[in-house]
């Protein structure tokens, strides 16, 4: 809670001082100065995480009212207060026997930007010596040794005659002021030493409630020394009144300069604390270990979810009732059962955002436990929901890649040497094309693999390609497998990472064996078509103008018995002719 210049200056207090938490009844003790640890004569470990009743059982006010509530009232009315002088039986270090002590005790709010009370700070003063020489009616004594008290505790007194217009400081109240010993305030002008603003109005205003009313004051103001010096002090007043009539006010000035300081430090800490929080790119939250009842959200919680601190705090079941329902009896269940082993966990589950929306939340839980039960739960959601569509969208391509027919080969490049290549994954269709398994291509170079022959390709193409990091697309590879030879088309792409250096290779070989061969037999029977097609219009044109020739001799001329004779032979030779082309032209289309 106290970084480590704080802690150095607050554990350098000579006052005996606490930090406790707010956290009604149990008020746990965030920190002790070195001070408070001499006072009570325990270490660090004994009392920081402990309550302040658990860690004093045998406070002598613990059950005396109002007293044994002076703590709760604080954090009700936020306003400091002070238990009274209290008996004590404190054995020091090395002593045979306890000795008494005699404790005054101040309790202090300390509050943030927005005025809410972040913590207490409690500050304990030894009157032992004050105590006893009261006890001993002796006016020297007791005078003697309550101002050397006063001084340590750097506590003055003041006094203002009303009817003489005299206002009397006491020496440790000219310290605390920064003035010489001989210094004689002015009625009039000691009111200039209040910072000018809101506090001197408001000491104006105590003073004038306290004439007219005799209504004690007890209020922190700040001071400005003549050396220019701000100072923070505390000023508590009363008033005595003779047959209704003011006439004098007197009270103490206490230099508070070093803990306000404290209290400063405090809230810048808590508001950088606070900042980090709300810069945390999640969910902060913090719940009680048995009823999982949320006592912090961050504002995280806004733009991840929709939803605001208030409404969730609001709920004591919004967390459950706002998972999905299909997620949410197995995310409660093992919160609640990792909880009770104390053990710190991480879990991944749906929730149901204010527009509908189903967020994927990663919890990182951390389990606070105290006395070896779990006390306090403190956690960060984070949405990974991108995350998520990305590993299934990861899944699809590796599903696709693995499944598809075509052979994908992965090769990682040397940064030296683009041209050093290193083959990382193979797919099933590759080790169906190529004939190498897995085991036998991975961690080798793509230039070991046998059956691309120079002789039968191009490699000029591929080289270029791979030294110019460009990417490559349609060149077609005569590849020998186990005697037979296929035909693949090969396209490269070149990989970047973010910084635009060439780091993989990605090979997509697609077999076009049986396309080509498609290809190659449409062409022959094109061919042969053509040939048929020539063969119509060339070759059997010859018989068929004969023999349109000679019908036409027949029919329009008058011929004797033996012309007609020898033309009917000329026609019958003519379609025998035609018969036998078309004949040969039906066997070459059977062919096709």
């Amino acid at each position: 809670m106290i970084n480590n210049y704080l802690g150095q200056v607050f554990r350098s207090l000579p006052a005996p001082s606490l930090v406790l938490l707010t956290d009604v009844p149990k008020f746990t003790i965030a920190d002790a100065n070195d001070a408070y640890l001499a006072l009570v004569h325990m270490t660090r470990d004994e009392l920081i995480g402990k309550g302040f009743y658990e860690a004093f059982p045998n406070n002598p006010y613990n059950s005396v009212p109002p007293w044994n509530s002076l703590l709760e009232k604080l954090v009700a009315d936020g306003l400091p207060n002070e238990a009274p002088v209290s008996k004590y039986l404190v054995t020091p270090a090395g002593a045979d026997k306890p000795q008494v002590r005699y404790l005054h005790a101040s309790n202090t709010p300390v509050r943030d930007e927005a005025g809410q009370i972040t913590c207490i700070l409690r500050t304990v003063t030894d009157v032992t010596e004050v105590t006893l020489a009261q006890q001993t009616h002796n006016p020297f004594t007791s005078g003697k040794f309550l101002n050397e008290t006063l001084r340590i505790a750097r506590v003055g007194s003041w006094e203002c005659d009303l009817i003489n217009q005299v206002i009397v400081w006491s020496d440790v109240a000219k310290e605390i002021h920064e003035v010489p010993a001989d210094y004689q305030p002015g009625f009039h002008t000691a009111i200039d030493f209040c910072h000018p603003g809101p506090g001197r109005d408001a000491f104006v205003q105590a003073i004038s409630e306290a004439i007219a009313d005799g209504k004690f004051f007890d209020l922190e103001l700040l001071i400005d020394t003549p050396s220019g010096r701000e100072k923070w002090i505390r000023v508590t007043g009363k008033a005595d009144a003779v047959e209704g009539v003011c006439t004098r006010i007197y009270g103490v000035i206490q230099d508070i300069h070093n803990r306000k300081m404290v209290e400063q430090e405090l809230l810048q800490s808590h508001r950088q604390f606070e900042s980090l929080i709300q810069t945390v790119d999640g969910i902060f939250w913090e719940a009680d270990a048995s009823t999982f009842q949320f006592s912090f959200v961050s504002d995280q919680v806004r733009s991840i979810l929709g939803y605001s601190p208030e409404e969730w705090l609001g709920d004591p079941d919004f967390w459950q009732k706002h998972i999905y329902p299909d997620d949410r009896e197995q995310a409660v269940r093992f919160c609640h059962r990792e909880t009770q082993e104390m053990r710190n966990h991480t879990f991944d589950y749906r929730m149901i955002a204010r527009d509908g929306r189903l967020v994927w939340i990663k919890d990182v839980v951390s389990v606070i436990s105290e006395n070896g039960k779990p006390e306090l739960l403190r956690g960060l959601m984070v949405d990974i929901t991108k995350a998520r569509q990305e590993e299934h969208e990861l899944k699809l391509l590796v599903s696709v890649i693995t499944n598809t027919n075509d052979a994908v080969l992965i090769a990682e490049s040397d940064p030296r040497d683009v041209t050093g290549l290193r083959i990382l994954y193979v797919n099933a269709a590759f080790t169906r094309i190529t004939g190498y398994a897995p085991a036998e291509v991975l961690g080798k170079s793509p230039a070991l693999l046998k059956g691309f022959s120079p002789a039968r390709n191009d490699f000029d193409r591929l080289k270029d390609a791979i030294y110019h990091l460009e990417p490559l697309k349609g060149a077609t590879l005569r590849y020998l497998r186990e005697d037979e030879e296929c035909y693949i088309n090969l396209a490269l792409l070149p990989v970047t990472d973010v910084r635009g250096v060439h780091t993989h290779w990605i090979a997509i070989g697609h077999d076009v064996t049986d396309r080509l061969r498609y290809i190659s037999e449409i062409e022959e029977r094109n061919h042969k078509l053509q040939e048929i097609a020539w063969m119509q219009s060339h070759v059997i044109r010859a018989p068929l103008a004969r023999l349109m020739g000679l019908i036409d001799l027949i029919s329009n001329y008058q011929h004797s018995e033996t012309e007609k004779t020898e033309l009917l032979d000329h026609v019958l030779t003519s379609a025998y002719a035609l018969d036998e082309i078309i004949r040969d032209i039906s066997s070459k289309t059977e062919r096709i």
